[in-house]
């Protein structure tokens, strides 16, 4: 479930200075820490956060609101419709805070890229089997959701820790 954060415009003058701090607050109950990014691409960057409450720690994604092309809030839709499938991030937070787009996930493991070269690039034949039935599985469910993912690559599969 999606949760709202209570007088998130309070937080706007942090996020708009987002590069001149290590922390940033989102209400009580999230940090970003910006000098983390985890991620970035043409639409928006990843950084790790923490839920303050839980200790846990998570994935908080900001685009910025004038962006020419905004996707954050479709991919949080399609995220939101695909909650509880295996290997699909918790959808924990979306919303406007200030001049950002915020979607707050569950931090998942690392991509299949990252585990190949833990691997010394190579998989066993027992490994490989295993990725491929838990990929093939999590294809599948998105199938049964009529979602078609068009981005199939190694950076896009991630397995929890």
């Amino acid at each position: 479930m999606v949760k709202s954060l209570k007088n998130p415009d309070k937080v706007f003058e942090r996020l708009k200075s987002i590069d001149s701090t290590n922390e940033i607050y989102i209400g009580n109950t999230y940090v970003i820490y910006v000098n983390k990014k985890i991620g970035s691409g043409s639409f928006g960057e990843l950084y790790l956060g923490r839920n303050l409450k839980s200790k846990k720690n998570v994935a908080i994604k900001l685009e910025r609101v004038e962006s020419k092309n905004p996707q954050l809030h479709h991919e949080s839709k399609i995220l939101s419709f695909l909650q509880g499938g295996e290997g699909i991030a918790d959808l924990l937070f979306f919303g406007h805070i200030g001049i950002y787009r915020v979607m707050i996930i569950e931090l998942l493991g690392p991509n299949l890229e990252s585990l190949k070269k833990y691997c010394g690039g190579c998989f066993t034949l027992k490994t490989a089997l295993l990725l491929a039935n838990q990929i093939l599985y999590r294809l599948e469910f998105m199938h049964s959701r009529h979602f078609i993912h068009r981005d199939i690559k190694p950076e896009n599969f991630l397995f929890e820790k």
